[in-house]
C-alpha cells in the first residue's frame, strides 16, 4: 500500500497545487492549458520514470504482467474492432 501512495500521493500534490493556483487567482484559466500540457508532457512521465528507475528490473518487468495486460488489451480491441466493422457498418480504418 506504501508502495502505491509513494507514487499517488505526488500526482494528486500536482493537482491540488493547480486547482488551488487557479483558484486563488496566482494562475490564470490560460496558463492552466500550459501547466496541464507540461504535467502531461513532462512532469508525470519524469515521475514515472524514477519510480521505475529506483526499482530492480524483475520487479518492474513482470512476465505474467505483461502477457495479462497484453492479453486483455487484445481481447477489447478485437471487441470494439468487431462493433465498429459489424455492427456500425463501418471500414477497416475507421474500425481500427
Amino acid at each position: 500500500m506504501s508502495q502505491v501512495l509513494a507514487i499517488t500521493v505526488p500526482i494528486f500534490l500536482i493537482i491540488g497545487v493547480a486547482y488551488f493556483a487557479v483558484r486563488g487567482g496566482l494562475v490564470e484559466q490560460a496558463g492552466l492549458k500550459t501547466m496541464a500540457g507540461f504535467v502531461l508532457n513532462f512532469a508525470l512521465p519524469a515521475l514515472i520514470i524514477r519510480a521505475l528507475a529506483a526499482r530492480k528490473l524483475s520487479e518492474v518487468a513482470d512476465a505474467a504482467y505483461f502477457l495479462v495486460y497484453g492479453g486483455a488489451s487484445l481481447v477489447v480491441f478485437v471487441a470494439v474492432y468487431a462493433i465498429a466493422r459489424g455492427l456500425r457498418g463501418r471500414d477497416q480504418s475507421a474500425s481500427a
